[in-house]
């Protein structure tokens, strides 16, 4: 499940970094590429507790895995937003 969870935060975030890393803004583009991934992966964990499932083993884990889940997030955000901007940067430049 450990492994699942981390492709799934980065197939999210990559999907969503697809439309945030088109933001004109800077600091707005980064801000999102970084704080989405935490978000996901933080819900994504607590998702069972929130259905009603047991939580008392949950905190002790969070930190064990919610940083990986975040950190898979986050690197394939960077990666989608770099080559966004390549990309519209290119055909930019190309047009102009």
């Amino acid at each position: 499940m450990f492994v699942v969870g981390a492709i799934l935060v980065g197939l999210f975030c990559a999907l969503i970094a697809l439309f945030t890393s088109r933001l004109k803004a800077t600091i707005s583009r980064w801000f999102a590429t970084l704080v989405i991934p935490f978000l996901i992966a933080y819900s994504l964990y607590w998702y069972p507790v929130w259905l009603g499932s047991d939580s008392s083993e949950y905190s002790a884990w969070a930190l064990l895995v919610v940083t990986p889940w975040f950190m898979s997030g986050a690197a394939t955000s960077i990666v989608v937003t770099l080559i966004v901007r390549r990309y519209v940067a290119g055909k930019t430049k190309a047009t102009a």
